[in-house]
């Protein structure tokens, strides 16, 4: 039978990646998104395997009819995914309030509305994978990044605290770090030769892809991570210890 996963922020990046990934990989997959059309289109190319519901996690009903179409459909989540999130390049002095604001209610809250409505479902499964995607930044603040820094390392904690909560109930909880990677919502932070820089730094040597998460993604997903919970597994490219 194969297992039911639920992914937030799916039609593009990290998200897109991961869609794909396990869609590949046999998973009944569920994702949320605000562009319809690229949704739609990602549903289509994966047919039966893939069901996109436009939903926006700022927005609490959408997140109810995210999961409450997934149990009517499937009667189950054996995963979930917190994907969506965003970013603005400004010191915490030079946040505004507005973006301090949208910062908190698609990084924070919307991770805590989806625990709130998959949390009781896994509960009475009694199993079940979470699985959040962090930032080096958690660990590694870096300029011009102070909130998007702190939400991530909250997200951090609420994950080490569910993982002692939940462990008793054969539910694992996790999170995924990734550094540099090359998506849509990164891009314009890099110029041409900032970008080779720091792809130079990096001692792989190369920017990450959606599909190197994508696939940290899928190992804590199978059984082979099984035993593996409270943890943050980062991926990217030994970036985090260079000082």
């Amino acid at each position: 039978m194969s297992k039911v996963v639920v992914i937030t922020g799916g039609t593009r990046g990290i998200g897109k990646a991961i869609v794909e990934e396990l869609a590949t990989k046999g998973y009944e997959v569920i994702f949320g998104g605000r562009d319809e059309k690229e949704g739609l289109e990602i549903q289509r190319k994966y047919k039966d395997k893939v069901t996109f519901i436009h939903s926006d996690v700022t927005i609490k009903e959408d997140i109810v009819k995210l999961f409450t179409e997934t149990i009517n459909r499937y009667g189950r989540i054996d995963a979930f995914i917190n994907n969506a999130g965003i970013t603005v390049k400004a010191g915490v002095a030079d946040t505004t309030e507005e973006d301090f604001d949208r910062l908190i209610a698609v990084n924070l809250k919307g991770f805590f509305l989806c625990l709130k409505q998959v949390i009781p479902i896994m509960l009475s499964q009694r199993s079940g994978k979470i699985l959040a995607i962090s930032s080096i930044n958690a660990m590694r603040p870096l300029p011009s990044q102070g909130i998007y820094s702190a939400i991530k390392a909250a997200i951090e904690v609420i994950v080490k605290c569910l993982s002692v909560d939940l462990g008793p109930f054969g539910i694992t909880v996790n999170s995924i770090a990734p550094g540099a990677i090359d998506t849509d919502m990164n891009r314009p932070f890099w110029t041409e030769e900032s970008r080779k820089n720091l792809s130079d730094r990096i001692p792989l040597k190369r920017i990450g892809t959606p599909q190197d998460i994508a696939k940290a993604v899928s190992f804590l997903l199978s059984d082979d991570a099984s035993y593996i919970t409270g943890a943050t597994l980062v991926v990217d490219g030994g970036l985090v210890n260079l000082r």
